[in-house]
């Protein structure tokens, strides 16, 4: 399996910056957010699926997500403009 992964991988756009590579690992480390450039659960559970191969007994998988602040509008309040200079805002009635 490995043998086609490295061919699959030599094959990409940017494979001169990929490094394969083989065999049982104490850490795998997947940066700030990049589990969210897996756009769905199957890509996600593949990847998770593919760490677990190469994690040597006890090993350890870290997954890095910024968590967005849940409490970002104001008491009251439906929306935060980003910017107010030129903006239209029409607001929604409440569900």
């Amino acid at each position: 399996m490995a043998a086609t992964y490295d061919q699959d991988v030599a094959t990409r756009p940017s494979a001169d910056r990929v490094t394969v590579v083989n065999g049982q690992l104490s850490l795998v480390y997947l940066v700030f957010n990049t589990i969210t450039n897996l756009l769905t659960q199957d890509g996600q559970m593949a990847c998770f699926a593919n760490a677990a191969t190469h994690l040597s007994p006890g090993g350890v998988f870290i997954i890095e997500v910024g968590v967005p602040n849940l409490r970002r509008l104001p008491a009251g309040e439906r929306f935060v403009p980003l910017s107010t200079s030129n903006v239209s805002v029409r607001q929604r009635p409440p569900p």
